[in-house]
């Protein structure tokens, strides 16, 4: 199995209508970790977003293993797109794994709990861009 990069963003083929039932899935999923998403509309979280304007997005953070992702809408308010070259998925998750944070969970443990996620969307999905560098991480978009 290849091991996953520590930031990417999958895009899911799915529509944007689609997001009260990706939301269910993926807290249905979260449930079993005794987690949740949180939804955010608080604008100053909104800066690595930029240039794009969305209304609100999801996150969660599961200490326990090492992971936060934040789920977003490919198209924006103004109908601009995050990735343009990817239409057909209505909506990404950008995921970040920090491998340095409690030493006591294999790394493996955080890549199945992603991989996990990823399935109860029940949506296909494909890594849209992926990094290394935990630190620099990656933009939201094809611009930044």
């Amino acid at each position: 199995m290849n091991l996953m990069k520590p930031v990417a963003i999958y895009g899911l083929k799915c529509l944007k209508k689609d997001e009260g039932v990706l939301l269910k899935r993926i807290n249905n999923h979260l449930a079993r970790h005794r987690q949740t998403t949180n939804q955010t509309k608080d604008r100053k979280m909104f800066d690595g977003y930029r240039p794009f304007a969305i209304k609100c997005f999801y996150w969660n953070l599961n200490q326990e293993m090492r992971t936060w992702f934040d789920i977003y809408p490919n198209e924006d308010l103004e109908g601009q797109y995050f990735f343009p070259d990817h239409k057909d998925c209505g909506w990404l998750i950008h995921v970040r794994i920090d491998p340095s944070r409690h030493a006591n969970i294999i790394p493996e443990a955080s890549e199945t709990f992603v991989r996990e996620l990823l399935a109860s969307t029940l949506f296909e999905h494909r890594v849209i861009k992926e990094s290394d560098d935990l630190l620099a991480g990656l933009p939201r978009g094809h611009t930044g």
